[in-house]
């Protein structure tokens, strides 16, 4: 896909501790950014996936401002969760504080899978290796402006997001 506008590799962001009272996010994987998250801004993940679900197997990608904005969580094998995506988002120390949890139905992954996160006026759009997901989530505009990083999170080595092939990009299409 072609954006407009720049963009920035995972990689490139500043790793920081600043966030360990969100569980799960250590200065191994909280990366923050000075770029702005605005309405069209897109996160590009490289997806690898080993080919095999096994137990206790999935990725976390969060996007966060003083807690957790959106959290989408690629089940693969999961706490009773096989092969699904579960958007959803946390504020207080409350999970669903205003809009409740989806949960979809991932689609065949192959070994290297594009995963794009765009960002509408109404929803957090995924669009997996060119499949759009029918759920969506919707963005709360009010905490966009704080937006301040993101944090990945892997459990298990089925899969994980190559930071250094992965972008947040501030524009279109």
């Amino acid at each position: 896909m072609i954006f407009s506008g720049s963009s920035e590799t995972f990689s490139e962001f500043e790793k920081t501790s600043n966030f360990e009272h969100i569980e799960t996010c250590t200065k191994d994987n909280m990366y923050l950014t000075d770029k702005r998250l605005d309405i069209s801004s897109i996160f590009y993940l490289n997806l690898k996936f080993s080919g095999i679900y096994g137990e206790r197997c999935r990725v976390n990608f969060n996007i966060i401002d003083e807690n957790i904005l959106y959290h989408v969580d690629f089940r693969f094998n999961w706490k009773g969760h096989y092969r699904q995506v579960i958007q959803n988002s946390k504020w207080n120390g409350r999970w669903g504080y205003i809009y409740d949890e989806t949960v979809t139905d991932l689609p065949d992954f192959k070994l290297d899978n594009d995963v794009y996160i765009v960002i509408t006026h109404d929803n957090y759009d995924i669009i997996i290796n060119g499949v759009n997901l029918q759920n969506k989530f919707p963005v709360d505009l009010d905490r966009l402006h704080n937006f301040r990083g993101i944090c990945i999170y892997t459990e298990g080595s089925c899969a994980h997001i190559d930071v250094q092939n992965s972008y947040m990009s501030d524009g279109g299409w």
